[in-house]
């Protein structure tokens, strides 16, 4: 996995929907994925009442399917620390390397949403390792989350 190392609001395409920042891999800000990131945005109820941002990074080279996006939620008036915007691009590297990813390496008994979310908060515990007297990280049964590591507010929320 590359590390990008940027902001990545300034590295992907910001499209307001209902007062939610969504955001998109640059080469994807098609209408079909457009709708499709709205329709999810809908269907589990996120407004600027929830969150902040959306990341919804189906991937360049190959791209999830509209069904298997693993999304990144900003909760309201928190932002990504730089220390682990790295966490937002591994949202697009497993989207778009988690069905190859998953053929390699899922056991039989193993969901591809589980794979991917034991793989995402790996990642995140990684990233929160060197910085972890700030935040904490850890996996509920269908998200991972990341939060302040004094208060616990969440600071990110990562599920299909």
């Amino acid at each position: 996995m590359e590390w990008i190392a940027t902001d990545p609001k300034t590295e992907y395409e910001s499209i307001d929907f209902k007062g939610v920042q969504l955001y998109l891999c640059a080469d994807d800000v098609t209408a079909d994925t457009i709708a499709s990131a709205e329709k999810l945005c809908d269907r589990h109820g996120l407004s600027v009442r929830n969150c902040s941002e959306v990341y919804y990074l189906r991937g360049e080279q190959k791209k999830a399917a509209h069904d298997k996006v693993l999304i990144g939620i900003v909760e309201p008036g928190r932002v990504i620390p730089k220390e682990l915007q790295e966490i937002i691009h591994c949202l697009k590297f497993w989207n778009q390397t988690g069905e190859e990813n998953f053929k390699m390496n899922g056991k039989d008994h193993e969901t591809y949403q589980d794979f991917i979310l034991d793989a995402i908060a790996s990642d995140c515990r990684v990233f929160v390792k060197p910085v972890e007297q700030h935040y904490i990280t850890g996996r509920g049964g269908n998200h991972v989350w990341v939060a302040a590591s004094g208060s616990g507010e969440r600071i990110l929320i990562i599920h299909f």
